[in-house]
Order: C-alpha cells, then sequence, then structure tokens
C-alpha cells in the first residue's frame, strides 16, 4: 500500500485534457474516486502547461509527498518539469487524447483503476531529457525534435484533435521544408556525424506522437537516448516512412540510430526545436539525460507496450 495521506496530496487538474465537454463531470467523478481511495488532495484547476508547472512547484515548496495530474501527456510532462530532480513523486490519472507515458508505463487509462493504482503502485524513477536551445530550456519525457517534425507538429496536434482544417497547412509545411546541414556531438565530442537531413528526432519512450512506437528497445529508464537521423530520405521516403511507422512496420535500416547521454546539434539554416512539443525557438540545441531523475507512481511490474 502507498505512504500517502490525504493531506499531504496536490491533484493538478487540466481542463484542456480529452473532450472539453465532459471536464466538468470529470473533475467531480476523480474527486469521488479520490475521496474513496481515502485521498483528498488540495486541487488546483488549470488551463495552460505554464499554470500546471507552476501549480506542481508549488506543491514541493509546501511539503506534498505526492502530485497527482489529471490530464493528457503535456499536463504531465508540464508537472514533471517542477518534480525533476525532486524526492516527490508523480501519480498520473490519464484523461488525454494520446496518454503516451501512461500507456508506456503501464498505468491504466481507466480512471478508476488509476485512481487504486495511486494507493497500490509503487515508486519507480525514471529518465527525463533536458533540452537548452538560446535562452529557453525545458525537461522532456518523450522527445526532442529538430527540424520537420518540430514544424509539422502544431498542425498534426491539432488534426489528431479533430481539426481538420489544418490537413492543407500539415501538407504544404511538409512540402516546404528545408533541408539542412546538421552537425551531431554524440557525448561530449567521443562522436560526430555530419548530415543532410530534414530532421532529427530524440525519444526517450517507446510511444510518442499519436501512440506510434518508432523502434524496439526503447525504454524510460534505459539510461540513455534513441536519436534518428534522417539523412537518407527523400519526400517520397519521409512518406513510406510515416505509413511504416504508423502501421507498426520494423524500422528502416537507411535511417541512422545512435544511443546518447548527451547531444548537441547544430544546423544551417537554424531548424525549429521542440520538447514534447514545447517550443524551444531556432538553432542549435544542447540535450542531456539525467537518469532515475524523475519518480513516478506505477505498477510494481509495468508491462511493455504493444506496438
Amino acid at each position: 500500500m502507498s505512504q500517502f495521506s490525504s493531506q499531504s496530496a496536490t491533484l493538478i487538474y487540466s481542463h484542456r485534457a480529452g473532450s472539453p465537454r465532459d471536464s466538468v463531470a470529470r473533475l467531480e467523478r476523480v474527486r469521488a474516486l479520490l475521496r474513496d481511495a481515502d485521498l483528498q488532495p488540495e486541487v488546483v484547476l488549470t488551463h495552460t502547461a505554464a499554470e500546471v508547472t507552476a501549480a506542481a512547484a508549488t506543491a514541493v515548496r509546501n511539503g506534498a509527498d505526492l502530485v497527482i495530474t489529471c490530464g493528457g501527456d503535456g499536463t504531465i510532462e508540464s508537472a514533471a518539469n517542477a518534480l525533476v530532480n525532486t524526492t516527490v513523486p508523480l501519480g498520473i490519472l490519464p484523461a488525454g487524447t494520446r496518454n503516451n507515458i501512461a500507456r508506456s508505463l503501464g498505468i491504466p487509462l481507466n480512471l478508476a483503476k488509476a485512481v487504486t493504482l495511486l494507493r497500490s503502485g509503487e515508486e519507480r524513477a525514471i529518465s527525463a531529457g533536458l533540452a537548452r536551445c538560446g535562452g529557453q530550456e525545458r525537461w522532456f519525457l518523450e522527445t526532442f525534435t529538430v527540424g520537420l517534425f518540430s514544424a509539422l507538429f502544431p498542425h498534426a496536434d491539432a488534426i489528431q484533435k479533430g481539426d481538420l482544417r489544418r490537413v492543407g497547412d500539415l501538407f504544404m509545411t511538409f512540402i516546404n521544408a528545408p533541408t539542412a546541414k546538421i552537425h551531431l556531438s554524440i557525448d561530449d565530442g567521443a562522436e560526430t556525424i555530419e548530415a543532410s537531413a530534414q530532421a532529427v528526432l530524440g525519444v526517450n519512450m517507446p510511444l510518442i506522437a499519436a501512440n506510434w512506437q518508432m523502434a524496439g528497445g526503447i525504454t524510460l529508464d534505459d539510461e540513455h537516448l534513441d536519436i534518428f537521423i534522417y539523412d537518407r530520405l527523400d519526400k517520397f521516403d519521409f512518406l513510406a516512412y510515416g505509413f511504416d511507422v504508423v502501421t507498426g512496420i520494423p524500422e528502416d535500416p537507411d535511417i541512422r540510430r545512435v544511443r546518447a547521454h548527451t547531444v548537441t546539434v547544430h544546423t544551417e539554416p537554424a531548424l525549429t526545436v521542440m520538447a514534447d512539443g514545447f517550443p524551444l525557438g531556432e538553432g542549435a540545441v544542447d540535450v542531456r539525460l539525467a537518469p532515475a531523475s524523475l519518480r513516478v507512481i506505477t505498477p510494481s511490474a509495468p508491462p511493455l507496450p504493444a506496438p
């Protein structure tokens, strides 16, 4: 059984997760489920990523034993930005569109079962990555992206959430994406890679985007990032690759994959950089992995995610 008391937890509830029409009813159901589990946390209602991070930081300062998030991957990731390298664990009640983090950790998508897990689960220390670009930095759990994937993300995210008007924008962004000269320095210069490509993708967890599994052998606690360099694909190859990922076909041997604890990416011209869909600007990005830096309540033996 978990050691958390009803007075030592904070629930951060995102009104933007899932269907807005169901938000109020979902909150009442979550509160009832938590009461049944003898958990009565302080409830903080949020609408933006900044509000989520601020609420988690306040909970840490106030001595909370547990921070619970109810929302999607963005809510979890924003809370994690205040919880990395602290002793305060994160409890996850998945209520988003994709729920990649919950799926990757074996956390039930059913809210009642997820609440039960807060009592029956155990703490697991997972890795988080830190991306710095210009004057901005952000911890990430899923991915950092440079180039094409960063440019496509806002349109793809909107489409997945139902805004089909963005299909044309996504297509034009894809067609007009530039190819850049890319220099990667792996593990503080232990290896350098020169490439001409439209995109670099760094992955920290098994499932990303629309529950896609980019490749095998990726976990949240394997103490390295998997870096994918797309320098051998033209536009047609990219479309074929995207279809392969969606349908679960094994990874393309033409895509370079390296593993790293740290990586610095320079591009010419400067390409757009994102960490978990959060824009960091354009230009060089420094990324490092912090193993076992975030505590999360998970099942005692998380199952491997299905492709």
